[in-house]
């Protein structure tokens, strides 16, 4: 299977044709993950096949400087009225064969990045949350991100924001990034992870509690 080709960014990336027919705000697994595939470009060592091009979640296979394997849960992130701020947007957590009421829980390997992400179609951007702590969820948990950290990222390339998630009480760092700087997100989606688990480990040891669990903070955008 060829590379596929990538949507145009409205933050001044190259225009290309994606092929994707219907509601563009909402692309088909396929193509969601075949984008996200080209996004990673040469550091995508082994093309997967078309039957795990329509598997949720994607494994993949990559090169360094990414870690070797990624588990990528990857949904469309769109904007709804009912959000709490204004043009915000959330992806909507629902697996495959999951029932109403009923729970998920995103999959992981040791050795492997959990990748949770969504994609903004209309800003050609990627956004990925702590997966960690969205690892087990109700059925259809809405995730948000803040509109201004998605138009930073269309303009800048990459775009960071640190957000409470009220239902845990704990704090997450999220990193927005347009196709075109999608490894670099990674590679930091990636730093921010370990570094938050060697913390919480050392905060463990000592008998502190994890500045994770701090709700003091209040919703940080």
């Amino acid at each position: 299977m060829g590379r596929c080709g990538v949507v145009g960014s409205q933050a001044g990336g190259a225009a290309y044709s994606s092929g994707v027919s219907g509601n563009p705000a909402r692309w088909p697994v396929y193509e969601l993950h075949r984008h996200f595939c080209s996004g990673l470009g040469d550091h995508l060592s082994e093309w997967p096949s078309p039957s795990d091009i329509m598997s949720k979640p994607l494994r993949l296979r990559a090169a360094s400087p990414l870690p070797p394997r990624l588990i990528v849960y990857l949904f469309n992130a769109t904007d709804h009225p009912s959000e709490r701020r204004a043009g915000d947007y959330r992806i909507q957590l629902r697996l495959p064969g999951q029932r109403p009421r009923s729970r998920g829980t995103l999959e992981s390997e040791p050795g492997s990045m959990l990748v949770l992400a969504g994609y903004i179609q209309e800003f050609d951007t990627f956004v990925m949350w702590d997966a960690t702590a969205h690892s087990e969820f109700p059925y259809s948990k809405g995730v948000q991100v803040a509109a201004r950290t998605v138009h930073e990222a269309a303009i800048d390339g990459v775009a960071e924001q640190i957000r409470l998630i009220r239902s845990a009480g704990v704090t997450e760092h999220v990193v927005a990034a347009r196709t075109d700087h999608l490894v670099r997100a990674l590679i930091r989606r990636h730093e921010i992870t370990r570094d938050d688990l060697l913390l919480e480990t050392q905060q463990y040891h000592s008998g502190r509690p994890s500045p994770r669990a701090d709700s003091s903070q209040g919703e940080l955008w």
